[in-house]
């Protein structure tokens, strides 16, 4: 019988032990925890620490994306474009401006369009200007470009990016 006696007694004890432990455990949390520069401040707003300012988006080196080129990921058969011929490329005389990506919405049409060698990019809506060149229109797969009386078509590479040769 005594047996039956000291389990609810036992188990008082650890009931409490376990209780007095959690609340040393509280109590060192709260005394860890660094004290606030403003204490009128609610507790959520004291709680929030300031994330560093980001920098301005610079694309990656075009290296890095080689994955991309070898399997181009908007291509319908994930294989690269054929490669035109040597005439071709030297019959087009180029800008230095590349069509690196473009997005349609119902409301607006956005091309990323850059400095072929360079690393930053610029969103680009229709009426804007980069680079001495005004964009006239966006299309699914290009982007007209007017300089003066020269308008110029960058098309999206699905196969190879731009060499900037």
């Amino acid at each position: 019988m005594t047996a039956q006696r000291s389990l609810p007694a036992l188990t008082a004890a650890f009931l409490g032990a376990t209780c007095l432990g959690l609340l040393a455990l509280l109590q060192r949390e709260l005394n860890a925890a660094e004290t606030p520069a403003d204490p009128g401040k609610p507790v959520a707003d004291r709680m929030i620490r300031s994330q560093p300012q980001e920098k301005t988006f610079a694309m990656a080196p075009l290296q890095k994306f080689s994955a991309i080129v070898e399997r181009p990921i908007f291509s319908p058969n994930r294989r690269p474009a054929a490669k035109q011929p040597d005439s071709e490329k030297q019959q087009r005389p180029r800008s230095s401006l590349a069509l690196f990506g473009i997005t349609i919405s119902a409301g607006e049409r956005i091309a990323l369009v850059g400095v072929e060698r360079g690393t930053s990019l610029a969103r680009m809506k229709e009426g804007q200007a980069f680079s001495g060149w005004v964009v006239v229109e966006i299309d699914q797969n290009r982007v007209l470009l007017r300089q003066g009386t020269v308008v110029e078509a960058l098309e999206l590479n699905y196969g190879t990016p731009p060499s900037g040769k």
